[in-house]
C-alpha cells in the first residue's frame, strides 16, 4: 500500500472515530480562483468552517465560498456548465462527513429513482474517492461514519410524503426552475429543524416562473434579525453563477457555447448566461421580438405621436389583479396594476386616468365582471354632463372589448394570405396576432434593418413601470387551434394548468391596439 493511500485510510478512520461523538472533519476543500489557483484551504468540522494547512482533496470555484456557511436559503441560478450542481453536491457530501446530516433531494417530477439526481451523486462520490465512506442502496445514500442519510423524492402530487420529512437538515432542489408554487408551499414549511437549509440551483426560464419569483434577484434579504436573540443572522445566499465563474470550463463546452452565441444570441443568453427566456414555437409573441422592442423608438428614431389609447383589464376576482396600459402611437407610455378593489373603483380609476392623459380611446374588458364598467362609466358621464349643464364631451371614445366576439374585417387578407375570418377563431386571437405582428416587424427593423412605417411598430421604454413582468406575460400565452383550424389564444384556464398566472398587463396592452368597430362615440359592447 502506498503512503498516500495509507494516509487517506488513516484519515477516514479518524473521521469515523470522531463522528461517534457527533462531530467529525470533512474532506479537505480548496477554493480556487479562475486560474485554478487555491486561495483558501478549509475543512468542515461539524458546522464550522476551519482553515487548515493540508493537501486539498477536492476543489471548488471560489464563488461558492459563501455557501459553506450556515444560511436558511442557498440559491445558485445561472446557465449551463457553471458547476452549480456538482459544487452543491460536493458541499453536501462534505457536510454529511462532518456531522450527522439528513438530506432530501427533490425534483418536481420523479416517477422513479431513475428520474432523480442519485446517479449524478454516485458518480461524484466515486470521482472524488469517497466510495469507501458512503453506503449506497437502491433508494438511499448514507455515510458509514456519521450516520448521515440522503433520500430522493418528487414533489408533484406527493404532499403527504413530503410533509412527513420534517427530519430533514438540507433540502436540495436541482433543476428547480420546474418546481411549481404549490410544491414550494409544501416543501418550505416542512423544513422545521433548527438550522435546516434549502439549497436550490436553477436556470430561470421566465421571470414569472414560481422559482424565479421566489428566489430571483432582489427577492430575498441576505440578513434577518433573530426575533429571540436580536442578532443579525445570515438568511439567504443568492447568486448568479455562470460558466465565466467556473475555472474548469471545458474546451468542448466552450466550442458549443461559442457556436450557439454566433447562431442564436438570445438562446445563448438563456442557456449559457442564465437569463430568463423561453422562446417557443408555440409562443404567440417570441421573447426575442420583445427584447428587440426595448427602446426601439430611440434606436429607430421615431417619437410617440398619433392616437392615445388606454386599455384596461378587469380582475376576475380572488388573487387576480386589474391592469391598465397607456400607449401614444407606437410607444407604450405607462403601466399600472392593482388588486383588492371592486369593479366600480377600477372603472373610475381607468376613466379618470384616460381623461388625465387626454386619451382618444379607452378600451375595457367587457365580459365577466368587466361588464359592470359600462354602467359606471355611463354614470360618470351623466354626472359630468349635469355638473357642466351641457352635453358630455364625447371625444374620448369608450369601447367594450368582448374577447370572444367575432373577428373584425373578416374579408381583409392577413399576412399569411388567409382572410381574417379564416385565420382567427375570435377577436381576441386577432388582437393578439396584430400585436405580435408589431413586435415581429420591430424585431426585423432592429435586427435586420428592414424598413417599416413607425405606425406598424412598437416600443417598450426601458424605464416603463412593470417592464419585466410585461415582458414575461407577453411571451407566455401559446397559440392553439379550434376545431376548424383557426388560431386562438391559450385560455387562462389552460395557462393555470401550467401554473402560469393571468397575463393582465399583457391583456391591457393588447386592448390598446385591438381592432374595434369604427362606430359613433360612446360605449360599445
Amino acid at each position: 500500500m502506498s503512503r498516500k493511500n495509507f494516509v487517506k485510510r488513516l484519515e477516514n478512520l479518524e473521521r469515523k472515530l470522531s463522528a461517534r461523538g457527533g462531530v467529525a472533519a470533512s474532506m479537505v476543500i480548496a477554493l480556487v480562483d479562475k486560474n485554478r489557483k487555491p486561495v483558501r484551504v478549509i475543512q468542515l468540522v461539524g458546522r464550522e468552517v476551519v482553515d487548515v494547512d493540508k493537501e486539498p482533496e477536492i476543489f471548488l470555484p471560489q464563488i461558492f465560498e459563501p455557501y459553506l456557511y450556515p444560511a436558511m436559503y442557498k440559491v445558485a441560478r445561472g446557465g449551463r456548465a457553471s458547476a452549480k450542481t456538482h459544487s452543491f453536491i460536493r458541499m453536501i457530501l462534505a457536510r454529511m462527513q462532518a456531522t450527522r446530516t439528513h438530506v432530501g433531494c427533490f425534483r418536481e417530477i420523479q416517477k422513479s429513482i431513475a428520474d432523480s439526481i442519485k446517479q449524478t451523486i454516485e458518480t461524484v462520490i466515486e470521482d472524488i474517492g469517497l466510495a469507501d465512506q458512503f453506503y449506497i442502496t437502491d433508494k438511499e445514500i448514507s455515510h458509514t461514519g456519521t450516520g448521515s442519510k440522503m433520500v430522493f423524492a418528487g414533489l408533484y402530487r406527493n404532499v403527504v410524503s413530503v410533509k412527513g420529512m420534517d427530519w430533514i437538515d438540507i433540502a436540495f432542489c436541482e433543476e428547480a426552475e420546474n418546481i411549481s408554487e404549490a410544491s414550494w408551499n409544501v416543501l418550505i414549511p416542512t423544513l422545521r429543524k433548527p438550522g435546516a437549509e434549502l439549497m436550490v440551483c436553477y436556470n430561470p426560464k421566465n421571470v414569472l416562473d414560481a422559482t424565479h419569483v421566489r428566489f430571483g434577484p432582489g427577492c430575498m434579504p441576505a440578513y434577518m434579525t433573530d426575533p429571540e436573540t436580536g442578532e443579525r443572522v445570515r438568511y439567504a445566499v443568492t447568486r448568479q453563477v455562470n460558466f465565466t465563474d467556473n475555472p474548469y470550463f471545458s474546451t468542448t463546452s466552450r466550442i458549443q457555447m461559442e457556436a450557439m452565441k454566433a447562431d442564436d444570441y438570445e438562446l445563448y443568453e438563456h442557456i449559457w448566461l442564465g437569463q430568463p427566456n423561453a422562446d417557443s414555437e408555440l409562443a404567440i409573441i417570441k421573447p426575442s421580438w420583445i427584447s428587440a422592442a426595448i427602446d426601439a423608438h430611440i434606436a429607430l428614431g421615431f417619437e410617440p405621436e398619433g392616437a392615445k389609447r388606454v386599455g384596461q383589464d378587469v380582475a376576475d376576482g380572488g388573487k387576480d389583479t386589474s391592469a391598465l396600459c397607456y400607449t401614444h402611437g407606437s410607444v407604450v407610455m405607462d403601466l399600472d396594476e392593482w388588486k383588492g378593489q371592486d369593479t366600480e373603483y377600477t372603472a373610475c380609476k381607468a376613466y379618470a386616468y384616460a381623461q388625465e392623459v387626454n386619451a382618444d380611446m379607452l378600451v375595457y374588458d367587457s365580459i365577466g365582471v368587466g361588464a359592470g364598467v359600462k354602467a359606471t362609466i355611463n354614470r360618470l358621464r351623466r354626472e359630468q354632463a349635469a355638473e357642466k349643464c351641457a352635453e358630455v364631451d364625447v371625444r374620448l371614445q369608450v369601447y367594450g372589448f368582448n374577447a370572444g366576439g367575432e373577428v373584425i374585417n373578416k374579408k381583409k387578407t392577413w399576412r399569411t394570405g388567409k382572410k381574417n375570418g379564416d385565420m382567427f377563431y375570435n377577436v381576441k386571437a386577432q388582437a393578439w396576432w396584430m400585436l405580435a405582428e408589431r413586435f415581429r416587424k420591430t424585431y426585423k427593423a432592429i435586427r435586420e434593418g428592414v424598413e417599416y412605417d413607425p405606425d406598424e411598430l412598437i416600443s417598450l421604454p426601458s424605464d416603463l413601470p412593470h417592464i419585466d413582468r410585461l415582458r414575461a406575460e407577453l411571451s407566455r400565452p401559446r397559440e392553439s387551434f379550434g376545431n376548424n383550424g383557426k388560431v386562438q389564444v391559450e385560455s387562462k384556464q389552460e395557462m393555470a394548468k401550467r401554473q402560469i398566472p393571468s397575463p393582465n398587463l399583457a391583456d391591457a396592452l393588447v386592448m390598446c391596439y385591438a381592432p374595434v368597430k369604427s362606430a359613433a362615440a360612446g360605449v360599445l359592447v
